[in-house]
């Protein structure tokens, strides 16, 4: 007995025709992946440069570049996600409070070597340039409060480390380690405080594929250590 199914035409015309309609889709979504990819380089080398050239605008700089990327990558974060692990449980703020805490010690032994072992050594931090004036820090405030946690966490974590080869991770961890550090500084010292700064922050994320884990820890370091100089900032606006 013949048990073979025999397609109509018009069946085996529709499989084809959606076979090509996934192929251009998957090609559309690739290319798009690239050129994305393409922008985002294009964006870092574009801030370095002027980073250097345009010192005193490299606020405006920051503002550009962050916007760009979290407007490029915005698919890289969910805010239906972020709602449902803010209130996953206990887990999740134990490790996220856990991470701010070596965050906040890292960064005051930056200070220390910055500031005590390196006194009066350029590290080559890049330097902020603001006049005192309430919507400049409100503008410094959502910058590095807001942006620069979502367009890093965007970014150099869950896009860039999201490698399905495992054996070029370590080559994908150097780079986005590395350009964390040079959007953060030009010189060697900066460079390596901003690396080591990054380290904890790459490494949770690796080990619990969780990105808000590490976008909340990084937001609470930004919010601890930028916005008592903000709120500080704005009282000697008012008592002038």
């Amino acid at each position: 007995m013949d048990t073979r199914i025999y397609l109509s035409r018009e069946s085996v015309a529709r499989s084809r025709c959606l076979s090509r309609t996934e192929e251009v889709r998957i090609k559309t979504a690739s290319t798009f992946e690239a050129v994305k990819w393409i922008a985002a380089v294009g964006l870092f080398v574009a801030f370095t440069v002027a980073a250097v050239l345009l010192p005193r605008q490299v606020l405006y700089s920051y503002l550009f570049l962050y916007t760009v990327l979290i407007v490029l990558f915005h698919k890289e974060l969910s805010f239906k996600e972020m709602v449902k692990g803010a209130r996953s449980g206990v887990w999740f703020w134990l490790v996220t409070g856990g991470l701010f805490a070596v965050l906040f010690l890292i960064n005051k032994l930056n200070y220390y070597i910055s500031f005590q072992l390196l006194a009066g050594t350029d590290t080559g931090t890049i330097s902020i340039w603001m006049r005192e004036e309430y919507w400049i820090l409100a503008l410094y405030g959502i910058i590095f409060v807001i942006l620069e946690p979502l367009a890093e966490n965007m970014v150099l974590r869950s896009a860039l480390l999201s490698v399905k080869n495992r054996k070029l991770l370590p080559v994908f961890v150097f780079l986005s380690l590395a350009i964390c550090g040079l959007l953060h500084a030009q010189g060697i010292v900066g460079i390596a405080e901003a690396m080591l700064l990054a380290l904890p922050l790459t490494f949770v994320y690796l080990k619990t594929n969780n990105v808000y884990i590490t976008l909340f820890a990084q937001i609470a370091l930004a919010c601890a250590t930028k916005l008592p100089d903000l709120i500080y900032s704005a009282m000697r606006i008012a008592l002038r």
